[in-house]
Order: C-alpha cells, then structure tokens, then sequence
C-alpha cells in the first residue's frame, strides 16, 4: 500500500500502521495535487458550509472525498471529519475511529502559505458517539500533514514522535 509502512517502528499494531499508510499515502497524492497550484483544476473555488458552519473550498471537498475512498475497506469504522455533518461508517467490521480535518486552513490555499491535514485514531466504540467522545489519553495514534515548501507528516503512536518527509523524486 504505502512505502512508509516499511518505516514505522516495529511493533505498531498492524490497524494503525494500515489507517496511517492510508493517511499518508493520500496526503502525498494530495501535496502533488496542491503543488500544481490549481493549474489543471479549481482549488479554491467555493463549495458551500462545513458542519462548523466554515466556507467549503473545492480542495475541502476534495481532501475529505480522498480520505474516506482511501481509508474505506480498512480498519476504521467510524470517520467524523469536520467537512461531514454526522460521522460516516466506513467499515462496520472496523477496529478504528478517526477523527479529522482533511484540509485545514484552506483559507491559504490560494495565497500559497501552509495547510495540512489533522487526524486522531481512536479505538472504535460501538457508536460514533462513543468512539470520539473521550479523553484525548485514548487516543492510539495522532498527527498531522503539512503541505508547504516541504510535505511533512508528523505521527505519534503514544511512544514519542515520528517526522516523514515526502521525497518528491
């Protein structure tokens, strides 16, 4: 799935290694996406409200239809991400609750100042409610991309923290 799976520490559980191959290979199918600069496609065009009420750019739309086709199928259950109005079930089999932002600060994205990506792995509940509403100590993995003049992902599953950074060669 992704080369970066190679580079997790041993010892990973093979969900969250999975959910955070899935998140990272998106981010750099993405970070091409955003350093063509809107060339081939329409990045900051209006697409409505998010559920926070927040002006939807294209890319908002696009990074969140992203995510979830690429984490569908896997090890998360329960998606919330802040461009959907209620929490999406992605696998009903799943271990895993994510929470995201699939493209946060998109108000930058036309002016070529950095934006990301914030995501937080849960242990899926049987509800959503259950999966998210929680201390942040349950988390089992939590980080964020950074796409600017260097694409970074930065990743912790509880024991320290871990920097990728996307070789675009």
């Amino acid at each position: 799935m992704s080369p970066i799976l190679d580079c997790f520490p041993e010892g990973i559980a093979p969900e969250l290694a999975d959910a955070v191959g899935r998140i990272a290979t998106t981010a750099r199918d993405l970070a091409r996406r955003i350093a063509r600069g809107g060339i081939e496609e329409d990045l900051v065009g209006r697409r409505g409200e998010n559920a926070d009420g927040d002006r939807q750019k294209a890319l908002d739309v696009i990074a969140d239809a992203a995510f979830q086709a690429a984490l569908a199928g896997g090890p998360v259950r329960h998606y919330a991400s802040e461009e959907q109005e209620d929490v999406v079930v992605l696998n009903p089999a799943g271990s895993l609750a994510l929470a995201i932002d699939p493209l946060d600060g998109s108000s930058n994205i036309d002016t070529n100042v950095s934006i990301g990506t914030v995501f937080g792995l849960y242990p899926a509940a049987e509800s959503p409610g259950a999966s998210f509403l929680r201390p942040g100590r349950d988390l089992a993995a939590a980080g964020y991309v950074i796409y600017g003049p260097q694409c970074c992902l930065v990743v912790s599953f509880g024991q320290g923290v871990l920097k990728y950074v996307l070789d675009v060669d």
